[in-house]
């Protein structure tokens, strides 16, 4: 998720940020620099309340580039650089994620999940076709098309796949039912067939 976007970012929970972000003119313990874009970084940081946990270079050059930006550093331990790397200029930043992932309630009894098997997927095919794609041309901000198209998506995906309700101890089986059946819709299509003398004969001469 990229910097630019400060209120996605703060919606957000437990976020995990890493990479190359290239500001060589920041001294990270004292969050200072001498560029603009640098100044702007760290300034955006402090705005999201958001730490930094890689304090040592990453760079043959002496320069701290290879970053970890989070909003729950007390969830990560051991950062570690390792500075013997054969296959780059950048030092491997290791460290550990202490977390445990939330387990699904038993307390609900049933689960409501899409039925592929009985979508509607020319409807889907016309709800796309129809669709004004000429705001989509208008950005030229990748993770905002990508946005998008997902709601895009998500908005078709609850139009014409209806949804079935199932006991909760089955979700695993519903999935596998459902897999099956899209495996048998695949293998019953009959493949397209040209007649190869028509071709020839529309071929322009």
């Amino acid at each position: 998720m990229p910097l630019g976007h400060p209120d996605e970012l703060a919606s957000r929970d437990n976020l995990i940020v890493m990479g190359d972000f290239n500001y060589p003119d920041i001294d990270w313990p004292t969050r200072s620099a001498t560029s603009l874009p640098s100044k702007s970084f760290c300034e955006k940081l402090f705005e999201l309340n958001l730490d930094q946990l890689v304090h040592v270079p990453t760079h043959v050059m002496g320069n701290t580039l290879d970053l970890i930006i989070t909003n729950v550093c007390e969830e990560i331990d051991n950062v570690q650089v390792e500075t013997e790397n054969k296959y780059s200029d950048h030092y491997t930043v290791h460290f550990t994620i202490s977390t445990e992932y939330p387990r699904v309630s038993n307390n609900r009894k049933y689960l409501y999940v899409h039925d592929n098997a009985k979508a509607d997927y020319e409807g889907m095919n016309t709800f796309l076709l129809d669709h004004d794609f000429s705001e989509y041309y208008q950005t030229r901000d990748t993770d905002k098309l990508w946005f998008y198209l997902k709601s895009l998506f998500e908005e078709a995906i609850d139009k014409f796949v209806p949804k079935v309700r199932i006991h909760n101890n089955n979700i695993v089986l519903q999935y596998v039912k459902q897999l099956n059946s899209l495996s048998s819709y695949t293998r019953s299509r009959q493949p397209v067939r040209y007649d190869k003398a028509a071709i020839i004969e529309a071929a322009p001469s």
